[in-house]
């Protein structure tokens, strides 16, 4: 197939959509499709990938790539590049990684009108439920580095992983620390972002004694971390798309604890603990919960595997293919 993606945001730009939409073209490409990657973000670096980049997007240039395609993939609808879509209804297929309520935007309102003539594909049934259009639902992949190493003893109890910001509910976390009948339990923040400075006044503040900020962590680094921790929380007062991290966190051998806001549940599926989400009580007595069932968890390695094997990129690209032909055939 010929199938060419429009991205506004794109590699080396740092992001879950970034990710996903390289992954995906990786993935297609491996699997001999021929994949153009239409994007507005320019580089100095060499793009050493097994699809091309048009770094120029013209709409007129994109038009004519897609009138050649097979299938034509939006990362989002954009209002730039929409009319492409509409010309095309039958091939244009849009990936919505994040949701297009904002009561007082018009561009946004404009947006999830459009979902009604595209082909729509949501990242978890959460999005799905707040557009107007139909579609389907696939779910986030996770990148396969992210994995247990047997050599790394969990020694530490609590990680956060995340940008410091309000969104994210670092705060929430630290509130809850504070609410636990042991404070001792370890605290391992990873991250960095405009909230950083106030996050170590307030665990300064509530007498948090074994807690660290450790900054941003990369590649095996982030791995090597994780493996170290018994438990991830994902406290974001935000609702999540979906919930990557989680994911992340449950291949390297961590339970997750998240809110039980946006699409974290369904990351989660029912192998972690939910709490109320922005309710530091609540997210306490989770953390307590989680500390005395990590063994229990532990045993149910298998069942997690086999879950976390339906999330790997190789299953999840399929899933679209199959999801492009089986739409194009049936509105032939």
């Amino acid at each position: 197939m010929k199938i060419i993606i429009a991205s506004l945001t794109f590699l080396p730009n740092v992001g879950g959509l970034e990710n996903v939409m390289a992954g995906l073209a990786e993935e297609w490409s491996y699997e001999n499709n021929i994949v153009t990657v239409f994007t507005d973000i320019a580089t100095t670096l060499n793009d050493d990938y097994p699809y091309k980049i048009n770094r120029q997007q013209s709409t007129i240039n994109l038009f004519k790539a897609v009138a050649k395609a097979d299938v034509f993939v939006e990362a989002n609808i954009s209002l730039k590049t929409f009319w492409v879509g509409l010309l095309n209804r039958k091939k244009w297929f849009v990936i919505h990684h994040l949701h297009y309520q904002h009561a007082t935007d018009w561009k946004a309102k404009l947006k999830n009108y459009l979902t009604k003539f595209s082909n729509n594909i949501s990242v978890s049934q959460y999005i799905a439920n707040t557009l107007l259009g139909k579609g389907t639902v696939i779910n986030n992949f996770f990148q396969p580095s992210f994995q247990r190493i047997p050599s790394i003893a969990k020694t530490n109890d609590i990680a956060f992983l995340g940008r410091l910001v309000s969104d994210k509910g670092a705060t929430i976390l630290l509130q809850a620390i504070n609410h636990l009948n042991n404070k001792n339990s370890s605290v391992t923040i990873i991250g960095d972002g405009p909230e950083r400075n106030n996050l170590m006044q307030e665990a300064e503040q509530f007498q948090l004694k074994n807690i660290q900020f450790i900054g941003i962590k990369k590649g095996q680094a982030l791995v090597e971390e994780l493996n170290k921790h018994k438990i991830l929380v994902v406290p974001s007062i935000w609702p999540e798309p979906f919930g990557i991290v989680a994911l992340e966190a449950m291949a390297c051998g961590c339970l997750v604890v998240a809110s039980n806001n946006g699409g974290l549940p369904e990351a989660v599926n029912k192998f972690g603990i939910l709490y109320n989400n922005n309710d530091p009580q609540k997210l306490a007595l989770a953390i307590e919960n989680a500390l005395l069932s990590f063994e229990d968890y532990e045993q149910n390695e298998v069942a997690v595997n086999e879950y976390l094997s339906s999330k790997k990129v190789i299953v999840i690209a399929q899933q679209y293919i199959n999801y492009f032909k089986n739409t194009i055939a049936n509105t032939n």
